[in-house]
């Protein structure tokens, strides 16, 4: 049932381009989002979770749901420098979808040196932008304890890029391309890794 309403909301434009705007794009469904971030908090159960770090702007709103089930801070990396940072972390990230290398900031009084940090964003396509996010959590000196996407571009290698960081790639939902033609299916879960492991 989830799955079916939300093929129905997405649209692929394609060369891998798929269009949420009426999910979490531009328009956000409430509903949608909040069973993700309870999947979220159900995956990392029983783990100290400090902070959930993401990057604006559609990772906002997945992010602050999961923070609020949580209990924790939500930060959110901007994309340059804003007046008000006098020391930042930094990392260049390249978007997905504007195909603009941009530099993406925290500033370093919101991430502390041994807070244990989850990154949770809108979508995992190529990994770059959670790349960048998770090199921010080492200039803190934090721990990253895991990703969690809502969306997972399956078929634009992001998992297999962010391996080498060696914890959880958790998703909500799957999306792959089967003869020009989107498919949707639930996402990865933890007890799916172990299984696997």
């Amino acid at each position: 049932m989830l799955v079916e309403r939300i093929r129905e909301k997405l649209v692929y434009l394609g060369n891998g381009i798929i269009d949420a705007s009426v999910l979490l794009n531009h328009q956000v469904d409430v509903d949608v989002l909040s069973q993700a971030a309870s999947h979220c908090v159900e995956q990392f159960k029983g783990r100290r979770v400090d902070k959930i770090l993401t990057l604006e702007v559609s990772g906002i709103v997945p992010a602050l749901l999961a923070a609020r089930e949580l209990g924790v801070p939500m930060v959110y990396a901007r994309k340059g420098r804003r007046v008000t940072q006098k020391e930042c972390f930094e990392a260049p990230v390249k978007s997905r979808t504007t195909d603009v290398d941009t530099i993406i900031t925290v500033d370093t009084r919101m991430l502390k040196a041994g807070e244990q940090v989850l990154i949770v964003d809108d979508f995992l396509a190529r990994g770059e932008a959670v790349a960048g996010i998770a090199s921010i959590v080492e200039q803190a000196g934090a721990k990253l304890l895991g990703v969690y996407c809502v969306f997972e571009k399956t078929f634009e290698g992001g998992r297999e890029r962010l391996e080498q960081l060696e914890v959880p790639i958790l998703s909500f939902i799957r999306l792959t391309i089967q003869e020009d033609d989107l498919v949707v299916e639930e996402g990865v879960e933890w007890e799916t890794l172990i299984s696997k492991g």
